[in-house]
């Protein structure tokens, strides 16, 4: 059996339309979804009631507070009763069958830690983003930084640090990359309980960059390009709250390189981080005075230096 691990914050209908793709597609009886809500204030509750009452093989976890991404997921994998593990989005939309055949690939090639299908956005595109390298501070400063414009026109540098450019999903065939996204994550549960779970640690971002990481010390990464999903992820960050994003985002990053590469380089990561926001509010003080600034790029980086410091 494989069970589904999705964890829903806020996302009633998405959520609603993921199930219902799922068992459009899939055999009841060779799978199980456990939906762990991060405590959402919209009308998951109700919707998540809803489902439960179409479908049978559906449990639900309330959490009472919003935790991080790694502990929702951990408290859903906890529950779990299948030897395979689906960490997914509420924002996957299947299109086609895949249980079957993905766990095909790992009978095939007992090497395989974990595998995803193609994720492809809903104007048909590969989303060749989420499949990146690891972070290194080489990465953050070309692509992460106030330079970042400059190097992005260089596709040989994008592939040597940013993504990875090799995966052609028109080549339809197994395509091993150094880590995948959680937004459809499938590997067996022995390995996550052999690893030791989801860090907790990480609240917001990396903590599937994590994840890859230290399955990838043991076994292979890769996408089935034969089978594909929609992902409906991807859109803005650029919202009222969404300034708070960055911060996060380059903490987060600083907690990798500081876990896996040690104190020295998460620390020069972080001389970085502040030199580069520095620059950024000095160069919006500049354009006020012209009274062409953006308050939410000031805003953003502010609060990174709040973060940080």
């Amino acid at each position: 059996m494989v069970s589904f691990i999705i964890v829903n914050y806020n996302t009633a209908k998405v959520l609603n339309d993921c199930v219902d793709s799922i068992f459009k597609f899939e055999k009841p009886e060779s799978f199980e979804i456990i939906v762990v809500d991060n405590c959402s204030t919209d009308d998951s509750k109700n919707m998540i009631s809803a489902i439960q009452k179409k479908y049978t093989n559906v449990k639900s976890i309330l959490l009472e507070k919003t935790e991080s991404f790694s502990y929702a997921n951990n408290k859903g994998i906890d529950a779990a009763s299948g030897d395979f593990i689906i960490i997914m989005n509420p924002d996957i939309i299947f299109t086609e069958p895949l249980i079957e055949r993905l766990l095909a690939d790992f009978n095939k090639d007992s090497s395989l830690g974990a595998l995803t299908p193609a994720l492809v956005g809903t104007d048909g595109k590969f989303q060749r983003s989420y499949f990146q390298r690891y972070p290194s501070i080489i990465q953050y400063l070309l692509f992460h930084t106030f330079y970042a414009k400059f190097f992005f026109r260089f596709p040989a540098l994008m592939s040597r640090w940013l993504e990875n450019q090799d995966v052609d999903i028109s080549q339809k065939k197994i395509w091993y990359v150094e880590q995948i996204p959680c937004a459809f994550f499938m590997t067996r549960a022995k390995t996550l309980k052999d690893i030791g779970m989801m860090d907790e640690k990480f609240i917001l971002f990396f903590e599937d960059v994590d994840l890859s990481y230290r399955i990838n010390k043991l076994a292979k990464l890769a996408v089935d390009s034969e089978l594909s999903v929609t992902h409906l992820g991807g859109s803005s960050f650029r919202n009222e709250d969404s300034w708070k994003m960055y911060g996060r985002f380059v903490t987060s990053m600083c907690y990798y390189m500081k876990k896996h590469h040690g104190q020295l380089r998460s620390f020069i990561l972080k001389i970085f981080a502040v030199e580069n926001s520095m620059d950024v509010l000095i160069f919006e003080y500049i354009k006020k005075i012209a009274g062409r600034s953006d308050e939410y790029r000031i805003k953003k980086h502010k609060n990174l230096l709040k973060l940080i410091i």
